[in-house]
């Protein structure tokens, strides 16, 4: 565990940066981790990361890759691209730790 502090706030992320409390999420925390990660949040990114996290307040996983990709009519290069992760396959893990969800597991 380690703190990521943003101006005056700090927050508990694991070793790769993740939340670990889904409830201290803020869109200020959503701008660092962008920020980090060389992004520039737009619409269509705050759309789909309230969805994922709307998504995880119910059912409490994030949502399938494909059930996103239809939801916002986009391919997986589509997301790929507006979600790029430097470290590892895969554009959930980047969106998941923009969305301040735990890193998805699984057929995901």
């Amino acid at each position: 565990m380690r703190i990521f502090k943003v101006n005056k706030s700090e927050y508990y992320v694991d070793q790769e940066g993740n939340l670990l409390d889904y409830d201290c999420w803020t869109k200020e925390f959503a701008e660092a981790v962008a920020k980090e990660n060389n992004i520039i949040l737009s619409d269509i990114h705050w759309k789909i990361i309230d969805y994922v996290r709307r998504y995880y307040e119910v059912d409490k996983v994030m949502p399938p890759k494909k059930q996103i990709e239809r939801e916002f009519n986009l391919s997986e290069k589509d997301m790929s691209r507006l979600f790029p992760m430097k470290y590892k396959d895969g554009y959930l893990y980047l969106l998941s730790k923009l969305s301040g969800l735990p890193v998805p597991t699984g057929d995901i």
